[in-house]
């Protein structure tokens, strides 16, 4: 991920940048556009046998219907090695939150008004056994 694609997911959200970060985007093939962004960071610095958070930008659909969760759920599990991936999802984010249930990501926590007052954050994580793609 070059430095304008990070500048670029810091206009829609703000993520933390981390000593030990590694992401990757998809980008339109006529125009460069950013279509879509993944960044992970690594919890403890290493990543065998550790958990990873995600934060996802997904700007166009497109990538959604042509591989994208397969190689995100394979860059986590296969590539960095980590046994858990984990996201945190404001509540009113409906579309965000059935995504990672499709991909089998499970609730395991809520942060009372953590996006915004009345608006809570689910913690979503998903186990590299109960992944559903990406093997």
């Amino acid at each position: 991920m070059e430095q304008g694609h990070w500048d670029e997911m810091c206009t829609h959200f703000r993520p933390v940048q981390t000593g030990d970060m590694r992401g990757f985007v998809a980008l339109d093939a006529a125009t460069g556009k950013m279509l879509a962004a993944q960044v992970f960071c690594l919890i403890t610095g290493r990543a065998t046998g550790q958990a990873v958070q995600t934060h996802s930008l997904v700007l166009d659909r497109r990538p959604l219907f042509y591989g994208w969760v397969d190689f995100l759920q394979h860059y986590a599990f296969n590539v960095l090695g980590v046994s858990v991936v984990y996201g945190l999802v404001p509540a009113d984010n409906k579309r965000a939150i059935a995504i990672n249930r499709k991909m089998g990501a499970l609730e395991t926590g809520r942060i009372p008004n953590g996006d915004a007052p009345g608006v809570d954050l689910i913690v979503m994580s998903l186990q590299a056994e109960d992944r559903r793609h990406g093997r």
